[in-house]
């Protein structure tokens, strides 16, 4: 089994979030040049893709990062380098279930969408309160290649929010972070359309989505249930935010 080692130094890095963004850029709904996007951080697409092979390319020792929400809730980004079939997993785990949910993948055999626009901005928030402003920009952004946006979305304060986000980890130029945005919001737009299910609560349509419940990717049973549970706690968490806010 390969080592796991937690890397949260990097987020502090340009070339880090140009190589993770790359999931977005270069995923499965991107369009256009991708080295456009790459130049958006001053940074070569040659000198991102070394920063890749060294700090994330590991295939003895995977990265992994982790954001760390209340009452034992977490969410971690694994860059799981099983050789030739190089992966970024996204799991959800709590301090008493048995082991960890996977929702998601980035990747070659990418499992997406794992989560909702609303939920990163519910997982944001709560990171936020509780272990500050730039924590909530780095889970966001962390989490942002797991998300596709579907046409109910706001694309004004999708832009507002990544925007923050960006304005806040102080990474970027004001110019460069909106052309950042805008190139993101670009890519990530799908068909996919979420709904409310009275047994698993907000499923998609998409055939490679854990979050599927028709799909041959779908989370088990009890995986399903504990990803209902930790949405409604994040949901719950969110909303208390919200109200101390006000």
């Amino acid at each position: 089994m390969p080592k796991r080692t937690l890397r949260m130094e990097l987020i502090n890095q340009p070339a880090f979030w140009a190589a993770h963004l790359w999931n977005v850029t270069r995923g499965p709904l991107a369009g256009g040049d991708p080295e456009i996007a790459d130049a958006g951080f001053g940074i070569s697409t040659d000198a991102i893709e070394a920063f890749y092979l060294r700090e994330l390319s590991n295939e003895q020792d995977w990265p992994y990062f982790c954001v760390q929400l209340r009452s034992g809730f977490s969410v971690e980004i694994e860059y799981a380098n099983v050789p030739e079939d190089h992966e970024v997993i996204y799991r959800v785990s709590h301090n008493d279930w048995p082991s960890e949910i996977c929702v998601g993948k980035g990747g070659g055999h990418w499992l997406l969408p794992a989560f909702r626009w609303t939920e990163l901005l519910q997982i944001s928030r709560v990171v936020a309160e509780t272990h500050g402003e730039r924590a909530g920009a780095h889970a966001l952004l962390l989490l942002f290649p797991a998300m596709w946006l579907t046409k109910d979305e706001d694309l004004n304060e999708v832009r507002y929010q990544l925007l923050s986000a960006w304005n806040a980890l102080s990474l970027l130029l004001r110019s460069q972070a909106k052309d950042l945005v805008e190139r993101l919001v670009t890519a990530c737009q799908s068909d996919v359309r979420w709904q409310r299910d009275e047994q698993h609560g907000w499923v998609n349509d998409g055939n490679n989505s854990c979050r599927n419940p028709n799909s041959p990717s779908r989370l088990s049973g009890e995986d399903s249930r504990n990803l209902l549970a930790f949405l409604m706690a994040i949901d719950k968490a969110a909303l208390s935010v919200i109200f101390l806010e006000l």
